[in-house]
């Protein structure tokens, strides 16, 4: 698990590789959401732009207060909420 350590009221962009032209998105999970929030920025190009290349997916986190908590991302098709993440990202979120 990943660490990220932020100051009370900061912010880090995360970038993610996408799949979105498989299907795939991510999705974003707060343990502790009064400690940290999450919102989904948009896409990136991963390098040169081609029509049928997937673009990267960039969350912001917020550091809402002092404490810890887990964020853990998920990489999933919408329709299979059943299934198994296709792939998966955790951070252990320090708020100083």
């Amino acid at each position: 698990m990943e660490e990220l350590i932020l100051p009370v009221g900061g912010r880090r962009t995360i970038t993610l590789p996408g799949l979105g032209s498989a299907g795939y998105q991510w999705f974003a999970i707060v343990d502790a959401p009064s400690i940290a929030s999450v919102e989904k920025r948009g896409t990136v190009p991963r390098g040169p732009a081609t029509p049928q290349g997937s673009r990267d997916e960039q969350f912001e986190v917020h550091a809402l207060r002092a404490g810890q908590t887990v964020l853990r991302f998920v990489q999933r098709r919408a329709f299979e909420t059943g299934r198994p993440p296709h792939a998966e990202r955790a951070f252990v979120v320090r708020v100083q």
